[in-house]
């Protein structure tokens, strides 16, 4: 937030729009869900799925496996991303808030290394 021109105010809209974004999206992939699968009497499959029961869902709803495996495999790599994107954004908020003196061993957390020039204690500590 310390780049962005006028933080202060720009900050809590970002914020607020990110999570505003993430509510939408997941509210219209909830109803793609529950909606397409609405069918009682085929409910069966993703009760006692054979594969897992989002992979079960997309095959109903798209009729093709091929595009429900790579909708599946787009998801898991989204995942991925988001895990990375975690990792990076708490690890930075961990050096900002040492560097400062925030946290009980801040003596540790804010130092780099001198081989990768980055702050590998603070991953490391994370994960």
């Amino acid at each position: 937030i310390e780049e962005i021109p006028n933080p202060s105010v720009e900050g809590p809209k970002t914020t607020i729009f990110c999570v505003a974004l993430g509510i939408a999206t997941g509210v219209c992939f909830l109803m793609v869900l529950l909606y397409g699968s609405s069918e009682p009497q085929e409910m069966g499959y993703v009760i006692q799925p054979s594969v897992s029961p989002l992979l079960e869902i997309l095959w109903f709803l798209m009729r093709s496996r091929l595009l429900a495996s790579f909708l599946l495999m787009f998801s898991l790599v989204c995942l991925v991303f988001y895990i990375i994107c975690i990792m990076a954004t708490s690890s930075r908020m961990v050096y900002t808030f040492s560097r400062d003196g925030g946290l009980p061993s801040s003596t540790t957390f804010p130092q780099t290394t001198l081989r990768y020039s980055s702050k590998i204690s603070v991953l490391n500590d994370l994960s």
